[in-house]
């Protein structure tokens, strides 16, 4: 079966429509999505630990890598594309 791939454009097209993408050499369980920003008041750790609580914070818009591991543990954290990444042609929809 032959699997459709596209470039970084049209992956960043598919995160700006809400949907999840991976590289192909990348493992299945791990993919990025778009996380859209939002403001909040401080009201937990760790941000009480830094901040005054009530306080409030512009929680910009980001691109974010999520990967599942075996033992059922999942580990977020902000991606940020290499030059490889953005010159690829090897993105695949993420539809897991």
């Amino acid at each position: 079966m032959e699997k459709n791939t596209f470039d970084f454009s049209d992956a960043l097209r598919l995160l700006k429509e809400g949907k999840k993408v991976y590289r192909t050499e990348w493992t299945e369980n791990c993919y990025i999505y778009l996380v859209n920003g939002s403001v909040f008041e401080v009201s937990r750790p760790p941000l009480n630990d830094a901040l005054p609580a009530g306080t409030k914070v512009i929680y910009g818009p980001h691109i974010d890598m999520l990967q599942k591991f075996p033992n059922g543990e999942i580990c977020v954290w902000v991606w940020r594309a290499s030059n490889l990444d953005m010159l690829t042609d090897d993105w695949m929809e993420y539809n897991g």
